[in-house]
């Protein structure tokens, strides 16, 4: 994934466009034509540049990373852009179906962020120079305004850990209450756990404020160093212990790339959740009455992957816990020279608590003439109709932006995004050239697409799409 111009991925909001942020809860291609039996199939709008972010973005690199729409015609962007060498944040908002200016804000120093800051400037009194390698924030759920988690990693100051020796993590958590953010802490139990010093915690899901469950990882040692995860439960505003995770033994690895990716609860007792693991690439995993399921590797996928056993999970999004739809890229297949394989998006999904087989968005192969795409975002208005976007290659090896839809549970044709080979006329000098980050829809005809396209002059510029 693309993803170089992101600093903290700040929102992973579960099955609802829910909260983005404090000024975002305050509002509260050259492709084919969507093919889908139904005059309702999801519309798509026109991509335009977030209106005044070219003018803040003297720095050349900027996108929409968040969307959250209240209903049709009314929602939020979030994003960044750059100044120099530093990254800073905008947000945007859309009402009857205009776009105003992007506002920038301080989103950088937020609360939430200062929170984190505090606990890592507590562990790094023998170190002169930080820089956004030193942990951060993985994970920020809000349930409402003013009443927001976060989580990620946090160097604790020490060095000699994990498989490489290298620097120590440990996963922290901190709470915002009334607009008012508490002190970052350790997350309960982990420092227990993760004794190689290899910690995280990667992914939040609350289905009301103060009772949300979350994923992380941890590296036990010195006799096995593999990489292991723990769940986490808070029950009125108090965080318990974390717990190791039962994964099957055969799952678990010493080389990374393992742990959850999304994580979906409606419940204490209920839950969905995507994963890696080298062992089978990526997997599913339910809790049932109170009880996690054994993870599975995502069924029919070794099919697509044709042997390559190389995808990667990238968004999970369910109506309900036993309704859902998740999605990546994979590998669908090696060239006859064997130089490289054609990387295709996927989709999965679950219904009434049973995970499908895995399979290629429709005639997606004619649009990814390249043969290197990637899916980034789900949303899912009902169990039936959902919208996806990521990004995929043309032709001339240009990246472009795609979304599609979901109709009556029958998935169309991907097209490029309305409107942006009018904007993406350059390319830059890592050959991200455009992608939709997020896809949010108000309702199942009407989806909203923010990311980032290239100017004549090379520069990334933020995009959103409107009526």
């Amino acid at each position: 994934m693309n993803a170089g111009r992101r600093l903290l991925p700040l929102v992973a909001l579960g099955a609802a466009a829910a909260v983005v942020g404090v000024v975002l809860a305050a509002t509260s291609s050259r492709g084919k034509a969507i093919d889908v039996p139904s005059a309702h199939a999801a519309s798509w709008g026109k991509a335009i540049e977030v209106p005044g972010t070219a003018a803040l973005n003297s720095g050349g690199h900027a996108g929409v990373d968040s969307l959250s729409c209240t209903s049709v015609g009314n929602c939020a962007a979030r994003g960044d852009y750059r100044v120099g060498t530093t990254f800073r944040a905008f947000v945007a908002n859309e009402n009857d179906g205009v776009w105003g200016p992007a506002m920038p804000t301080n989103d950088r120093n937020t609360a939430s962020q200062k929170a984190f800051d505090a606990l890592q400037r507590a562990h790094l009194s023998r170190i002169r120079h930080l820089s956004d390698g030193f942990g951060g924030v993985s994970d920020l759920v809000c349930t409402k305004p003013g009443f927001c988690v976060a989580g990620g990693s946090y160097y604790d100051g020490r060095s000699g850990c994990g498989v490489d020796g290298g620097y120590c993590y440990q996963a922290f958590v901190v709470n915002e209450t009334n607009g008012v953010w508490g002190r970052a802490v350790e997350v309960p139990g982990t420092a227990k756990l993760n004794s190689a010093g290899d910690g995280s915690f990667d992914t939040i899901s609350c289905w009301s404020t103060g009772n949300c469950t979350g994923m992380g990882t941890f590296m036990r040692g010195p006799a096995a160093l593999e990489d292991e995860t723990f769940a986490v439960e808070e029950r009125n505003g108090v965080w318990g212990n974390a717990m190791r995770f039962p994964f099957p033994t055969d799952m678990l690895s010493a080389d990374g790339g393992f742990g959850f990716t999304d994580l979906f609860c409606d419940s204490a007792r209920s839950c969905a959740a995507t994963g890696s693991a080298p062992s089978v690439s990526v997997f599913v995993v339910n809790k049932t009455n109170g009880t996690w399921g054994k993870p599975i590797p995502v069924p029919g996928l070794d099919r697509l992957e044709q042997g390559a056993n190389d995808a990667a999970m990238r968004s999970l999004f369910c109506t309900t816990s036993r309704f859902c739809t998740a999605g990546g890229e994979s590998s669908v297949g090696y060239d006859p020279d064997g130089t490289h394989t054609d990387i295709e998006p996927f989709l999965v999904t679950e219904k009434n608590g049973v995970w499908g087989d895995a399979f290629a968005l429709p005639g997606f192969t004619d649009l990814n003439e390249g043969e290197f795409s990637d899916l980034f975002s789900i949303s899912c208005p009902t169990a039936t109709s959902c919208a996806a976007g990521g990004m995929y290659t043309d032709d001339s090896h240009r990246q472009q932006g795609f979304v599609v839809s979901e109709t009556n549970g029958v998935w169309g044709e991907a097209i490029e995004v309305p409107g942006s080979a009018a904007l993406s006329v350059g390319h830059n000098e890592n050959g991200s050239d455009a992608e939709v980050d997020q896809v949010v829809c108000a309702t199942a005809d009407s989806c909203t697409a923010g990311g980032f396209y290239t100017d004549r002059a090379g520069h990334q510029q933020a995009f959103v799409t409107a009526p």
